[in-house]
């Protein structure tokens, strides 16, 4: 028969006695997490991850000594850009060329191809859609089209832009902004090509990237402009203030990455990346700056880097390839050693960042490998094209 229930006392159970109910225990009751605790052990693990592998994994790229080397047919021009994609068909890399005389080369591991001419410097190669498409300098720039990578000589379109001449292009989804004379271009699919928006600047405009609506303009004055393509063409806003025009240097590179980081490149050796919530003049500090590059006056140097390896490779003056922690700075790769101070002197060749090449590196770039996922990184040098395969060593 269970227990009277008498006012201001409780009945415990396992004493089988009454109790005031001042006394009675308190149960405390959690409040339920917003996130299950296994997504925060997986959040927790990650960054773990990332702090503990990073250093470990830059130290794999200072022992790099896998390289291939492609070089162009009958060729005196330089390789002035690159465009890497996979053939699934045949598990192999195909790679697109541009080079100094406009020309454009397919290229495998067996031969390089010249399939088409833009009769003047080949200034960018981007993907676009299933396709690639390239902007060539000038006069009478071009952009040419193609609708498939795996198949060169499949349909390409040439289309001329109302502009005269083109520094850099870059795509997002189906828009492409273009760098030109005193402005930049933006058209939101290739069928605007006709009447593209105009984007006036100081100065020509060496470098662009795009962020959905939002369009980043790099100018031979050290001018970095943001435009917002919803809104009126003259409603530009000023970056970083004058930070770039004080040495009067070219901005060779704008390079966006974790959503809000953007990266300067300027042709007095600064490479330099900003935080883009704090970008008003007054706010003009980096956060992170990338030591001992060299350069002076090169506006066409190379320059690469992946986000997901935290790698940065750029192309110094003096035609050696450096490389940094993305996001701290920090030099991935020693200083440069000569065979007879190297423990393995291999290194000092097949290594990218430990030799200084023949020609100027004028063309930097990255792509995972599909079997392991690590970078490999393209040096166009002169015409040869070099593959290295960053952190594996030779068999």
């Amino acid at each position: 028969m269970p227990p009277r229930q008498l006012p201001g006392f409780y009945w415990d159970e396992e004493k089988q006695k009454y109790f005031p109910l001042s006394s009675r225990p308190r149960i405390l009751e959690l409040p339920k997490p917003a996130i299950a605790i296994r997504d925060v052990n997986k959040t927790v693990n990650a960054a773990t991850r990332l702090r503990l592998l990073t250093p470990l994994w830059h130290h794999s790229l200072t022992l790099t000594s896998s390289r291939e080397n492609l070089e162009l047919e009958n060729s005196v021009a330089s390789i002035t850009s690159i465009l890497s994609f996979p053939d699934t068909t045949a598990n192999e890399q195909h790679y697109l060329l541009g080079d100094s005389n406009g020309w454009i080369h397919h290229s495998t591991a067996e031969d390089t191809i010249a399939i088409t001419t833009a009769m003047s410097t080949i200034t960018s190669l981007r993907k676009l859609g299933n396709g690639w498409i390239s902007s060539s300098f000038g006069p009478g720039p071009k952009l040419l089209w193609a609708e498939a990578c795996n198949d060169p000589f499949r349909r390409m379109i040439s289309i001329h832009p109302p502009v005269l001449a083109v520094h850099s292009m870059d795509v997002s989804g189906s828009s492409v902004v273009l760098g030109s004379e005193k402005r930049a271009f933006y058209m939101s699919d290739l069928e605007a090509i006709i009447s593209p928006m105009s984007l006036p600047m100081n100065s020509d405009v060496l470098s662009v990237c795009q962020d959905k609506f939002l369009t980043y303009a790099g100018a031979r004055n050290g001018s970095v402009c943001r435009f917002d393509v919803r809104l009126p063409s003259d409603a530009r806003q000023d970056l970083f203030g004058s930070r770039f025009n004080a040495h009067r240097s070219g901005i060779t590179q704008v390079r966006l990455f974790d959503d809000w980081k953007l990266l300067v490149a300027a042709s007095s050796g600064h490479i330099k990346t900003f935080d883009l919530r704090f970008s008003r003049p007054e706010d003009a500090e980096p956060v992170v700056q990338y030591p001992g590059h060299i350069n002076t006056y090169s506006l066409n140097l190379g320059l690469a880097l992946d986000p997901d390896f935290d790698f940065l490779a750029a192309a110094g003056q003096d035609r050696i390839v450096r490389a940094w922690s993305l996001r701290s700075g920090d030099p991935i790769f020693p200083e440069m050693q000569s065979p007879s101070d190297s423990n393995d002197p291999s290194l000092s060749i097949q290594s990218p960042c430990n030799r200084t090449f023949e020609s100027a590196i004028t063309s930097l770039a990255l792509y995972p490998e599909p079997t392991t996922g690590k970078p490999v990184l393209l040096t166009g040098s002169g015409s040869q094209l070099e593959i290295f395969h960053m952190g594996q060593r030779m068999p």
